[in-house]
């Protein structure tokens, strides 16, 4: 009996029924199967090796498994469950990682197989690391303001949004690196400078669109991502007619200035504020100001004290801003970065009540502050100066609830009951607004809540007048929520 069917070929006995021939064409077929087995695993692991060495490249660009009492992500990074958790750094920034949980990269490798055993997946066995050998956009070289007005891109597809920018990173020296090596975590002197992020057209509202291993991305499209074109740095006597070049001849403009919180890079921070800026769609001057985050999960008490040496060089920021024809600043402060701005402005209320008065809105998204310190002294000394302040909290942050638990105390950027309410403040709980899985970015990240803020910041609405809040009276003052 000869069998024909060599996918029925497996067992011993099968085997000694063949005749001759037929034993040596199941021998080929088992044999040609070994061998893609066998390079299929050969690309399998030269992908994993691959990983592991672009992770090598970036050493602030890979976390191993935060130690217990570590907070989940502040950046926009994704969180895990149980077990090992790593991020691929170097494929994306933090803002957007990708998180392989229960097991080593080799576990995600292995989901990508596959596409490896159908040469789907061929690019990746020569993977190298996003810039290398590349030249740098931005090292310690200054350009002159009059460089300032954006260029056409070279694919007219995407869109171009320039940020002004101030940081207190130290640059990197690495000028072998990509872009994302621009700056360090290393606290160093203020600079300034500006910045250039290109925007896909198929961009999505509250979306930060990275390259994903998942989709076999590995290098940046303009066409579907968004990408950091260049980064240049100015004197800082040159900043002043940067600022004004910027926002051009009727001096109109007002300025929306971020500023991030914990676990954050300098790239985190220029895509979130172009991302932002970009969403808003507002007739405004961008600006951000990175302070030396460690971008670490694992840093948190790191970054806690860098955010307070970091409260001088942020005042010196927004000093630039303030003395140079900027009538208008609306601030957005997000988690962490809430404790610099709110200290800044309380201190420079009693000193430099010029430069705050230019602050006309100022909106506080997901502050991790002491809910207590935050009600009783800072709230108050808002409210003295007319500074109009507006709370987005939410009680399924997950980021902040691991934060009250680390300092035994809730946090002001957590809603539903505990959200805070007092007399100056536009408390707004976003908690009913479908979110992420750590829910702290959602400020930025949701359309009903990028739509609040346009409301707010373009049109100058109050809380009580835009449509998609409710109001819950609770004695006087009321808080607000979104509908459903």
């Amino acid at each position: 009996m000869v069998i024909r069917d060599h996918a029925a070929v497996g067992t011993g006995a099968a085997v000694e029924a063949l005749s001759p021939i037929a034993q040596a064409r199941a021998a080929e077929d088992r044999l040609a199967q070994t061998r893609q087995a066998q390079e299929s695993n050969a690309r399998v692991a030269e992908l994993s090796k691959n990983i592991n060495d672009l992770n090598k490249l970036q050493s602030a660009g890979a976390t191993a498994s935060a130690p217990a009492g570590a907070t989940p992500a502040d950046g926009g990074g994704s969180g895990g469950g149980e077990g090992d958790v790593r991020f691929i750094g170097n494929l994306l920034p933090r803002a957007c990682l990708t998180c392989v949980t229960g097991g080593s990269i080799t576990s995600q490798a292995n989901q990508v197989a596959g596409a490896a055993r159908n040469n789907e997946f061929s690019a990746l066995a020569n993977v190298t690391a996003p810039g290398v050998g590349a030249s740098l956009d931005v090292g310690k070289y200054f350009r002159n303001p009059s460089d300032l007005l954006p260029k056409q891109n070279s694919d007219k597809a995407s869109d171009t949004v320039r940020l002004l920018f101030g940081t207190n990173r130290q640059p990197s020296s690495d000028t072998k690196g990509s872009m994302r090596n621009t700056f360090t975590s290393t606290r160093g002197d203020v600079a300034f400078g500006y910045v250039d992020v290109s925007v896909p057209p198929t961009h999505v509202v509250g979306a930060i669109e990275r390259p994903s291993i998942w989709k076999l991305q590995i290098s940046d499209d303009p066409t579907l991502h968004m990408v950091i074109r260049g980064i240049s740095l100015v004197q800082s006597n040159q900043f002043a007619n940067l600022i004004n070049q910027y926002r051009g001849p009727k001096s109109g403009k007002p300025t929306i200035l971020f500023v991030h919180g914990y676990n954050v890079s300098f790239d985190d921070a220029a895509l979130r504020t172009a991302q932002i800026a970009y969403d808003l769609r507002m007739d405004s001057v961008p600006a951000f100001f990175s302070w030396a985050s460690r971008a670490g999960v694992a840093d948190y008490t790191v970054d806690e004290n860098t955010a307070l040496q970091s409260i001088p060089d942020f005042k010196k920021f927004l000093r630039a801003f303030a003395t140079n024809s900027t009538d208008r600043i609306f601030l957005i402060a997000h988690s962490m970065g809430s404790r610099i701005v709110s200290q800044a402005l309380t201190e420079m209320i009693s000193t430099e009540s010029q430069v705050v008065s230019k602050v006309t809105q100022l909106v506080l998204a997901a502050p991790d502050l002491d809910a207590v310190v935050f009600k009783e002294q800072i709230v108050p000394a808002f409210r003295k100066q007319n500074i109009p302040v507006t709370l987005y909290a939410s009680s399924k942050d997950k980021t902040l609830q691991a934060s009250s638990k680390i300092h035994g105390c809730c946090r002001a950027g957590l809603g539903g009951s505990n959200i805070v309410i007092s007399e100056g403040l536009e408390s707004v709980d976003a908690t009913a607004i479908d979110t992420g899985f750590l829910s702290h970015s959602y400020f930025a990240e949701t359309r009903p809540l990028l739509t609040d803020l346009n409301l707010l910041l373009a049109q100058g609405m109050r809380a009580a007048s835009r449509p998609l809040l409710g109001g819950k009276p609770v004695g006087n003052p009321t808080y607000y929520y979104f509908r459903q």
